[in-house]
């Protein structure tokens, strides 16, 4: 599991430590990764969206307009959902 956005390493670092997050953060200071995976901003703050991606790299579902306080039951319904990775 990634987080992506445009804030700093440094701030990712802060905001990491504070809310004890078990992933890591990347800086997407230029935007590239966003602009690669079609996520815009709005009124300039970033949109939230969540990619699922699987082993192979191809995506299998997108959330658009995320709520974070409902968002982690949710993905974890659709990651058990996923069929077995194949080695």
């Amino acid at each position: 599991m990634l987080g992506v956005s445009h804030q700093s390493v440094e701030s990712h670092c802060a905001f990491a430590a504070e809310e004890k997050l078990p992933f890591s953060l990347l800086a997407d200071t230029d935007g590239a990764i966003a602009k690669a995976y079609g996520v815009g901003s709005i009124f300039g703050f970033d949109s939230r969206v969540t990619f699922l991606i699987d082993g192979a790299g191809t995506i299998r579902r997108v959330w658009t307009g995320v709520s974070p306080k409902h968002h982690a039951a949710e993905l974890l319904e659709a990651l058990r959902a996923l069929p077995p990775a194949h080695h």
